[in-house]
């Protein structure tokens, strides 16, 4: 025990001996080591170094020695600048290195100063140290580094196109040298006072704490770090050399507004007066060839987002997506290429759901998905000011687009031409354009769209409440009639309702309103739709109006609007009609209407037409069933104001089982006739073609055939109310002698006819007056049968006429000023 306390003494007093031996020979020879120290620096330094005092202290820093260089400055390996300049500089050596010799460099500190390092033709301005020496081994100065610190030392960094200017608050580096590589570990906190990236500023005035590793030879350097940016965590990479510089910056779920914060403001005006956060995460590499634009490749996510503007109509919050940035193989805004995926967003607290890539910045390409839906009723609230009443109900709503938006070409163009297709349904559907327009409710639209095509599966609802209708089709060149207007548009479906009730859509008069006295507005039909549309309804009412199955091929073509083989049930009977409204070159409406009446109910005919407007032979005189065909021609101008000279028409019609009931003109003939024969005038037929032209109607020769009497008339009836009729009454053998013995003095002024076929005789009148004033008198002219005969020669011929015009297909051409005298074509 004495033998090892004994070693134990002396190996102390042996290290107080040495430690004694070491500092008094430093102390001794302080001088020679610092001239040595300054003399192997600069043996081994390409360039010029400048020291104002070197201090060496051994005691306080042992078992090393500090050198301490006040005002030191190197310069750069091209003799142009200062690498560094610093107020001091202290170096620590091995105490036993310095005994024997050995000058190895253990750490440095610099405080308050300035390095500068920059690239210059390829080379650095940091190599100033020779590869080959003239001094010997073991007098040589070497920098095997345990640590450097830094405190208070800006670093500037130039390249042909990267700057950086960093100010090292407190930092430390452990620097290894090898010949002409040099290894850094750094960890510090710095003020990024600029940082020059291709022209750009980035990162002005910005704190960071970095712990990072650089690696730096002869071809260039290179970096990876993990700092802290202006509070943001971020994880760098980069290297730079000769030909290429290359970063990568990842980051972790970072505030965006805090990330906004280092970008330049150059990037960000596309976004200003927005107000965006939310929580991204990034991962970016930048590629620089020092030739070109940098290549620049950013992937990233987004999450919590909220997006605010005072222009933005939209309330965008819950934004979740991911995506990616590249400015392509061109490295510019033509082969730029923006990918966002996986899109979740409320919108105004509506549902979006898609994703979008889009390709070149400067004529922007756009391939898109998006699917969301929305309540109607609020679609103001998205920025549309849409000039309707009301608009109600529930879209959902599935779009697919990809095509360009109209930076190069017009919006329109891009927008017609792009790859497109959409899916819309409405639920409760509410639409109230205006006073003038019906309500529609209960609505229900399906359709898609599939490029220019639009396909309406169903769309179905109620207007005023209650008259239902369904339509089923499709409209071909949507986009090319609506935005190119190059293009007809195209609609053909079918279109059904069960119920239809006119009045509804008809408005009231309001007498209290003001009178429009604006010039009317001039008609004109389009000349580029075209429409074919097959029309069921199963009831229809208007005013006393009642129709049942109805049914109708609507069509539209050139100006023109026909309803061909129309057919419905009313008043008993059956209609059936082809009708046609032409807008001619003039700007003239024609209308062409061809239509037949099968057993109407005449009593029923004139109540429901509420006696087509005059009150002379109204309903209650009528009885009977009617069988009629019916050509109708008539004009309107521009302003549809009727042509009234330019109307025609032929009708040729059948009354069987007919009564004339207390005919008001009729009992103006009780001084010839018996009043109660004339009450009421029953006949099983009555056959006539009545002509409408010259602003009048012409009654060709007529034969009312009862048991009472027979009564033959002929004549017109002008639209101003004039009338001009021919009548034979043939009174049978016992009128014929009460009307004798009653009217004696009279007998003598008519011309009394036995007919060869019946007993009686024959009176001769004639009304003329108005209708609200008839005059009935009697008339020297007589009516022969041969007019009978005549007239039905005549109807053959009418009817053969009409025939031959309508199945004449050479006759198709329309002229603006024809003959209404003759029966003109029905067009095919």
């Amino acid at each position: 025990m004495k033998i090892i306390k004994r070693i134990f003494i002396s190996l102390i007093l042996l290290l107080i001996v040495s430690f004694g031996g070491i500092v008094t020979y430093i102390y001794l020879n302080q001088d020679d080591i610092e001239q040595r120290v300054i003399s192997e620096i600069n043996l081994q330094l390409k360039s010029d170094i400048l020291i104002e005092d070197v201090t060496i202290s051994a005691i306080k820093s042992f078992p090393f020695v500090n050198i301490r260089f006040d005002n030191l400055t190197v310069f750069d390996a091209f003799q142009t600048d200062t690498l560094c300049q610093l107020e001091q500089l202290s170096v620590s050596f091995n105490a036993m290195d310095l005994y024997n010799e050995n000058y190895t460099v253990q750490n440095l500190t610099m405080n308050n100063g300035k390095v500068t390092v920059l690239f210059k033709d390829g080379l650095a301005n940091y190599e100033i140290w020779h590869s080959d020496t003239t001094s010997n081994q073991a007098g040589q100065i070497e920098l095997g580094l345990e640590s450097v610190i830094l405190d208070n030392v800006q670093i500037e960094y130039k390249s042909e196109d990267m700057y950086s200017y960093v100010t090292s608050l407190k930092s430390e580096i452990e620097l290894g040298i090898e010949g002409e590589e040099i290894e850094i570990d750094l960890k510090g906190d710095f003020t990024t006072n600029s940082f020059l990236f291709d022209n750009t500023q980035y990162l002005r005035n910005k704190p960071l704490n970095l712990e990072a590793t650089i690696a730096i030879d002869s071809l260039g350097f290179g970096i990876q770090s993990e700092l802290k940016l202006a509070q943001i965590p971020l994880d760098l990479r980069l290297t730079n050399n000769a030909n290429e510089t290359q970063v990568k910056i990842t980051t972790p779920q970072v505030g965006l507004a805090s990330l906004f914060d280092l970008i330049p403001n150059k990037y960000l005006s596309s976004i200003k007066g927005y107000t965006i956060n939310g929580q991204t995460k990034l991962d970016i590499s930048i590629t620089s060839d020092h030739l070109s634009m940098p290549k620049l490749i950013v992937d990233f996510n987004y999450n919590n987002g909220t997006v605010q503007g005072n222009d933005l109509a939209v309330e965008l919050k819950d934004i979740s997506l991911n995506g990616s940035y590249t400015n392509g193989k061109g490295r510019n805004n033509n082969t730029t290429k923006i990918e966002i995926k996986e899109i979740n967003c409320l919108a105004n607290n509506e549902l979006v759901k898609g994703d979008a890539t889009i390709i070149d910045i400067d004529n922007p390409k756009v391939n898109t998905h998006i699917s969301t839906q929305l309540q109607l009723s609020e679609i103001a609230s998205y920025g549309f000011n849409i000039p309707l009443k009301s608009l109600g109900g529930k879209a959902q709503i599935s779009l697919a687009y990809d095509g360009y938006l109209g930076m190069k070409n017009s919006i329109e163009y891009d927008v017609s031409m792009a790859e497109k297709s959409a899916t819309i349904s409405v639920e409760n559907l509410e639409l109230h354009i205006d006073n003038e327009n019906p309500t529609l409710s209960d609505g229900d639209l399906q359709m898609t769209i599939t490029n220019n095509y639009l396909d309406i599966v169903s769309f179905k609802g109620l207007l005023e409440d209650k008259n239902d209708f369904k339509f089923i089709g499709s409209v071909d060149n949507v986009f090319s009639y609506f935005l190119l207007k190059n293009a007809p548009l195209k609609l053909v479906g079918n279109l059904t309702s069960k119920s239809l009730n006119v009045d509804d859509f008809m408005l009231e008069n309001d007498t209290s309103s003001q009178i429009d006295s604006s010039p009317m507005e001039a008609i004109q039909l389009p000349s580029d739709i075209i429409a074919n549309v097959n029309l069921n309804i199963e009831d229809v009412t208007y005013d006393r109006l009642h129709l049942r199955n109805l049914a109708s091929q609507i069509n539209y073509k050139d100006n023109t609007f026909r309803a061909k083989n129309t057919e419905l049930e009313t008043m008993s009977g059956k209609i059936t009609s082809d009708i046609r409204l032409k807008q001619l070159r003039s700007g003239k409406l024609r209308l062409i209407s061809s239509t037949a009446l099968d057993n109407i109910n005449v009593r029923q005919l004139f109540y429901e037409f509420r006696n087509f407007g005059q009150q002379t032979m109204r309903h209650k005189h009528l009885k009977g069933v009617i069988k009629s065909e019916i050509y109708l021609r008539n004009e309107w101008d521009k302003f549809f104001n009727p042509i009234d000279d330019m109307l025609y028409s032929f009708i040729d019609v059948t009354i069987t089982d007919g009564e004339l009931l207390e005919f008001e003109p009729m009992m103006l003939m009780s001084d010839y006739i018996s009043v109660e024969e004339l009450k009421r005038i029953k006949f099983s037929t009555l056959e006539n073609q009545v002509e409408i032209k010259n602003n009048s109607i012409e009654v060709p020769f007529m034969e009312i055939n009862s048991s009472a009497t027979d009564i033959a008339c002929a004549g017109t009836y002008s639209f101003d109310g004039k009338m001009d009729f021919d009548i034979k009454v043939l009174l049978n053998e016992i009128l014929g002698n009460k009307f004798r013995r009653k009217n004696k003095k009279k007998v003598s002024e008519f011309e009394i006819i036995e007919e060869s076929n019946s007993k009686g005789m024959a009176l001769f009148l004639k009304m003329e007056g108005t209708a609200d004033e008839p005059i009935v008198s009697p008339n020297t002219f007589k009516l022969k049968e041969s007019l009978n005969k005549e007239f039905k020669k005549e109807k053959r011929k009418l009817k053969d006429v009409i025939k031959n015009e309508f199945d004449n297909k050479e006759n198709k051409q329309e002229i603006d000023n024809p003959d209404y005298n003759k029966i003109v074509e029905w067009e095919e």
